[in-house]
């Protein structure tokens, strides 16, 4: 059964109702699970309103919320700034004013505090429901314009086939341990021209999910670039509210009959299984294997798919559909990577159109984000936020390394194509043949049209270093 991380979390609830009047009301069902952490990290989200005395209190539901009112463009501000001495003392500052009461604005306080032992960086993701035909005008959040938080407007996204528009809220200080920052969203209202035909588009209820990731600040230079490394850059097509298969460590092998030359995988227990029948000895040769959602790895040690040469390679093509593998961890001495070893006779093998985004590849040989050692074709994918370390501290292998494949070649039946791919934000080291996509290309590979941004081969000091850097690291 699949998993779904974070599908509901923080949910503002607006159900209409006639009588005399659009009267609507607001609700909050807040998941446990409403934070994601990398490293030794610790944070709690915190929500919280203001009571009728004005002090902080934790988000209740079934507060009314009707189209606001104001005159002119904007609501009209409260006398004064309000200071959260409620909530560890945390201070007031210019982004944090709040709209009046009787403005029918909802408070709705975002905070995280660090409840671990280590600095940490932070950013709190919001998804604010907008169903088709809504204007989107009609929805308002009052946020902390504070110069500790970078805002970014995401774009719109389908989440449970239901549309939503998303926003980051990026914290650009460091959170230190105990210490809670000041809210990042404020307040929600409805513009003041609402319609009751405009609530009918909700349905039952509006939702705006909330929740926040964090990782540890040790070793990063700013919040921006240690969020999108451990995490991934927050689009339209990369956000928390992705139904993503997690993995466990199960393995299913039920879904391979062995008498149909295509097989369709979901889950990443099913991902696993492919692993183990090539391992096993059943080359797959002449299959196509289609992957048909994403799937996050969760950081646990993946054994490759064709662990070992010769018959133990993958010997069939494996098309990704544009789908995502996140959080990709690879311990192999000797061919590291999703695929290990991928070559058939004739063709090839053909590895094409997936996606790995956060990725940890530790080898002495032959190491590749998306295969280590390879005949055949690589084409259409993308490897996002990785790090390679292929590494022989004799200085006699720590060679071949590339950020898609470790080495392809040699002889085949025309040309092996390894061409239209991604690579962003990589660091490789090798002792020496790495290259920004390619670490080692024969003859026989055509190696083009593949985007380079941010990738840097280094060489580890052990052995001679050559051959270092370029797309193709050695090309023979």
């Amino acid at each position: 059964m699949k998993k779904k991380i974070l599908v509901v979390l923080s949910i503002l609830l607006i159900a209409a109702m006639a009588i005399t009047g659009t009267v609507a009301y607001l609700t909050d069902e807040a998941s446990d699970i409403n934070v994601m952490t990398v490293g030794n990290v610790k944070i709690q989200q915190l929500e919280y309103e203001r009571d009728a005395n004005g002090d902080l209190q934790k988000f209740t539901q079934d507060k009314p919320i009707v189209p606001a009112v104001y005159e002119g463009s904007s609501l009209p501000w409260a006398d004064g700034l309000y200071t959260w001495d409620s909530i560890d003392g945390v201070p007031a500052g210019a982004g944090n004013q709040l709209f009046q009461d009787g403005a029918n604005a909802v408070d709705k306080f975002v905070f995280v505090k660090n409840t671990g032992k280590t600095d940490a960086y932070y950013r709190t993701i919001i998804a604010i429901e907008c169903p088709e035909g809504l204007d989107p005008s009609m929805i308002h959040i009052n946020a902390n314009g504070n110069a500790r938080f970078t805002w970014s407007d995401i774009g719109f996204t389908t989440i449970d086939g239901v549309k939503y528009y998303l926003k980051e809220a990026l914290y650009n200080e460091i959170l230190a341990p105990e210490e809670t920052s000041r809210p990042s969203l404020l307040q929600v209202y409805l513009d003041k021209a609402a319609t009751n035909e405009d609530l009918d588009l909700f349905g039952e209820k509006m939702e705006i999910l909330v929740v926040s990731q964090a990782v540890q600040a040790d070793g990063w230079s700013d919040s921006n670039t240690a969020l999108d490394t451990a995490f991934y850059d927050v689009t339209t097509d990369a956000h928390p509210w992705l139904n993503i298969d997690l993995w466990g460590g199960s393995v299913d092998t039920a879904w391979y009959t062995g008498d149909a030359t295509e097989y369709t995988i979901s889950t990443a227990a099913e991902l696993a299984g492919l692993a183990e029948i090539v391992n096993g000895g059943d080359t797959l040769h002449g299959v196509t294997i289609n992957l048909a959602g994403s799937i996050d790895l969760e950081h646990n040690e993946w054994t490759p798919i064709g662990a070992g040469t010769g018959k133990k390679a993958f010997q069939g093509t494996f098309n990704g559909n544009g789908y995502t593998i996140y959080n990709l961890n690879v311990n192999d001495a000797d061919g590291a990577g999703l695929f290990g070893y991928a070559f058939a006779e004739g063709k090839g093998a053909a590895i094409m159109n997936v996606n790995v985004v956060n990725a940890e590849i530790n080898s002495a040989h032959y190491a590749g984000v998306i295969v280590g050692h390879l005949y055949g074709d690589v084409t259409g994918c993308t490897v996002e936020n990785a790090v390679i370390n292929c590494v022989d501290e004799n200085g006699e292998d720590g060679d071949k390394a590339g950020a898609i494949v470790g080495y392809v070649g040699p002889e085949a039946v025309g040309k092996y194509d390894v061409s239209g791919n991604t690579v962003k934000n990589v660091t490789i080291t090798a002792n020496r043949d790495a290259g920004q996509v390619a670490g080692y290309a024969t003859s026989v590979v055509t190696v083009a049209n593949n985007k380079i941004d941010n990738v840097t081969v280094t060489a580890s000091g052990f052995g001679t270093g050559a051959n270092i850097g370029g797309e193709v690291g050695r090309t023979k």
